[in-house]
């Protein structure tokens, strides 16, 4: 059976003792908890196969830690017992491995991601020939291609919570379970009339909420191209402007960034709704200020006011509504660590008002700007070495870090390691770590930044750990 042992409060569980003989580790996991004073603690849980060896083995290890001492007269199996809190039978949600996800519903049929520990004995061609037999009775439904992993096989699998349970919970296989997804590698090889399929699901799926909005994310970036589907009915043409009259407002940078710029601000990461049946709903408009132009480049001693008569453009464009502005174009020429430049300070300005005229409708988001792509190997080094660039340590605005949840390798990839665990720093993200100590510490908030991994010593990107958002063509794709 299946046991779950929780540690008491900022204390480890002994891991390696939870796994050896008869006791068999499934999965090990940090959760947060909150005491009545706002005060924030983890807890540790380690589901744990037992057989009916361990399961009597444990008890008589609990029998010696309550009346027997050791010669140095601590209580036996203390390592192993002492930080134990509590001890309860596991259910399917122990082994859920999304916590951003709820869990499903008790009489929903879903798709899962089936993650089963590897044996010396497997069949490599049928992995599940020892317990098919439990799977067939129970009605689960068993994708017809399976990854195969140094130390997991991963399957889909269809079925209830009590379905999966009835079969699931009777092998000493099972590692973990997540939802399904889509990575930007699946819809990027598709050819473009197989992509347009899906976009046309996608845009027959969109309800945009303009009429009841008065809310504006404006991008100051190279333009965006209205002539995708995804776009061409959430951006009108009066919505795009730029900074120079003589420019085109089109995104005319190679390959495109302020056309995939807008579909994330408007639909987020794709990869994670075109596979979907469900509704999407898009409550604000989307302006465009064209900041950028490669064949035409501003003075660095002018970024603070090109910035600034961007911002007052997007004003114009929709003078009636509240506005979040959002800049992902930085640089490195100055070394600031932390200090205030002429383009941050103009930001601020711009952000602030005046005290009689304080701007209470403008919200500023920044980019904190990304490690070269060659220095990602040395993570995370590297990033605590690598400074957040201007203007991005503005005070008065909110500064982007990336973290990333991307971690699904392709078949291919099966030798390749992750750069960036699940939930943590992304491999592109700058920090403040090396700010002199007089200026604030950024970034304010971190977004889905990508990962990378590492195979035969090198760096590598595989579409499936970036995002996914519109190409500057219609009917595009692109990973972002």
């Amino acid at each position: 059976m299946y046991i779950v042992f929780k540690s008491a409060w900022d204390f480890l569980l002994d891991v390696d003792k939870l796994d050896k003989r008869n006791f068999k580790l499934s999965s090990y996991k940090a959760i947060e908890a909150t005491d009545d004073e706002g005060r924030v603690h983890i807890c540790y849980e380690a589901t744990v196969c037992l057989n009916k060896r361990a399961i009597s083995e444990f008890l008589i290890k609990i029998e010696d830690y309550i009346n027997s001492n050791t010669i140095n007269g601590n209580p036996q199996n203390q390592t192993l017992i002492a930080n134990i809190e509590e001890v309860r039978a596991a259910t399917l949600a122990s082994f859920w491995q999304e916590p951003e996800l709820p869990f499903p519903d008790d009489e929903e049929s879903v798709w899962w991601e089936v993650w089963l520990n590897r044996d010396a004995v497997d069949n490599i061609e049928n992995p599940l020939q020892q317990f098919s037999r439990l799977l067939e009775n129970a009605d689960v439904q068993i994708g017809k291609r399976h990854l195969t992993f140094a130390e997991h096989f991963i399957f889909l699998m269809k079925g209830t919570k009590e379905q999966l349970a009835a079969s699931l919970l009777y092998t000493d296989r099972l590692a973990e379970l997540r939802k399904p997804k889509e990575t930007a590698d699946f819809f990027t090889y598709l050819d473009l009339n197989e992509q347009a399929d899906w976009i046309n699901d996608l845009v027959d799926r969109v309800d945009h909420h303009g009429n009841e909005s008065i809310i504006s994310v404006c991008l100051l970036d190279t333009g965006v191209n209205r002539v995708n589907p995804l776009l061409v009915n959430l951006i009108p043409e009066r919505n795009l402007d730029a900074v120079e009259p003589s420019w085109t407002k089109a995104d005319n940078n190679t390959p495109g960034h302020g056309t995939p710029m807008a579909g994330l601000a408007l639909y987020g990461d794709l990869s994670d709704i075109l596979g979907t049946n469900e509704r999407i709903h898009i409550y604000h408009h989307l302006e465009s200020v064209k900041l950028i132009d490669r064949s035409h480049p501003h003075d660095p001693e002018l970024y603070g006011a090109v910035t600034q008569e961007a911002i007052a453009r997007g004003v114009i464009i929709n003078p009636e509504h509240k506005r979040i502005v959002c800049m992902a174009v930085t640089s490195d020429e100055f070394v600031h660590r932390g200090r205030p430049s002429s383009w941050s300070s103009a930001i601020d300005q711009s952000v602030f008002g005046t005290p009689a005229n304080p701007n209470d409708g403008t919200l500023f988001f920044v980019s904190s700007g990304n490690l070269l792509i060659e220095e990602r190997i040395n993570y995370p080094l590297a990033n605590y070495d690598c400074s957040i660039e201007d203007p991005a340590q503005a005070f008065n605005a909110v500064t982007v870090g990336s973290y990333t949840l991307k971690d699904e390798l392709p078949g291919s990839f099966a030798s390749a390691e992750l750069v960036a665990k699940r939930g943590g720093m992304a491999p592109c993200n700058t920090t403040s770590l090396e700010w002199d100590n007089d200026w604030c510490r950024k970034p304010d908030i971190v977004l889905e930044g990508g990962n990378h991994a590492l195979m035969d010593g090198s760096l590598i990107d595989p579409e499936s750990l970036q995002l996914l958002s519109t190409g500057k063509g219609g009917g595009l794709l692109i990973r972002f």
